[in-house]
């Protein structure tokens, strides 16, 4: 059996009784992994699989940020481990401390460089060469530029960090960069 992790881009929507969930499968070889389940209620059966996406992506960023305190770079490496069953290291994570616009300086956005960090994981596991994986990085920073308009936390959050924002100011671009970077991951598999 090959050490490598694929995820199969499989969503499946079950019914058990009252309970309605998306399992996403993934696999370690030829062996099938169950790796998350999220349940949803009777209004998520009308969206498409990427708004449902979408829903566990806010969710999960809301925890996070409001319950765990964590920055955005750390966010957006585990909620991207988490879409994709890849399990990060403490050290990995401790690395990423820092990384919300290089402290708190504004410069490149932690939703950059948390995605970054796990495209340079997730790739590798796949068998993707150093070449291949920079060349991945190179295309998502073209496409996170065309879409968000910039890579620096100075440009994103234009009010920059002080004692007076409010708490977590960047949720709603945190979920946004994130379920992009989901979707850019799965188009590259």
């Amino acid at each position: 059996m090959s050490g490598k992790r694929r995820t199969d881009n499989v969503e499946s929507i079950f019914k058990s009784g009252y309970n309605q969930y998306i399992e996403f499968h993934c696999s370690l070889g030829n062996e099938p992994v169950r790796c998350c389940r999220i349940s949803f209620t009777e209004s998520h059966t009308m969206k498409k699989g990427v708004e449902i996406m979408k829903d566990y992506i806010a969710q999960q960023v809301h925890k996070r940020y409001w319950d765990d305190d964590i920055n955005c770079a750390r966010t957006a490496l585990t909620c991207l481990a988490d879409c994709f069953a890849v399990t990060i290291q403490d050290q990995t994570l401790s690395s990423a401390i820092g990384l919300h616009g290089a402290g708190g300086f504004r410069a490149q956005c932690g939703l950059v460089e948390g995605a970054l960090m796990f495209m340079g994981i997730y790739f590798h596991l796949n068998g993707k060469s150093d070449s291949e994986i920079a060349d991945i990085c190179y295309e998502y920073a073209d496409l996170f530029i065309r879409k968000f308009g910039s890579l620096r936390c100075f440009d994103l959050r234009p009010n920059g960090f002080s004692e007076n924002d409010l708490p977590h100011a960047c949720e709603e671009l945190t979920v946004n960069a994130i379920l992009f970077s989901y979707e850019f991951v799965r188009s590259i598999g």
